[in-house]
């Protein structure tokens, strides 16, 4: 069994287990320490990317494919780097836990989301909110439903012993 912890400064602590006969605690045994040299994001691209006209060569054509076609050429695969903040903040655990939610349960409103999880409204909000900011989630109306979409795809780390 392995724990994979995420200390500041973008450091992986990876530890094996092993568990002691009389009392079924899991004990350290050995533990690795690795650090995260880089952290590339796959999304699917937004309306936000391409709402005014990009700077960067690289959107000019998606920009053109989407004054043609409007949201059907919003299939696009964004890579980004990011630091390891972000990563640590993505890694939490009721991060991973509403992550796994979204990706589970496609087409739920943030209320019904809120109670599928059983945590606070206001609690699972900040967290689409930090979602959204980074471009992994966008939301949809549908009447007076609000339904978070999850655009991330993958995210990769490369890491170093």
């Amino acid at each position: 069994m392995y724990s994979v912890i995420l200390l500041s400064g973008g450091t992986i602590t990876h530890h094996s287990f092993t568990a002691a006969s009389s009392d079924k605690r899991f004990y350290p045994k050995r533990i690795t320490y690795l650090r995260v040299v880089r952290i590339v994001v796959e999304r699917e691209l937004t309306r936000e990317d391409l709402d005014a006209k990009p700077e960067d060569k690289r959107y000019e054509r998606l920009f053109l494919a989407y004054e043609e076609e409007g949201d059907e050429s919003l299939h696009w695969t964004i890579r980004e780097e990011k630091d390891a903040s972000f990563l640590r903040r993505l890694l939490s655990p009721r991060m991973l836990e509403l992550v796994e939610a979204l990706t589970r349960n496609r087409g739920l409103s943030v209320t019904e989301l809120v109670e599928a999880l059983g945590r606070s409204p206001s609690n699972v909000y900040r967290d689409l909110l930090f979602l959204k900011r980074h471009k992994l989630l966008r939301f949809e109306n549908k009447g007076r439903r609000r339904i978070p979409i999850l655009t991330l795809k993958r995210i990769t780390l490369q890491i170093q012993h």
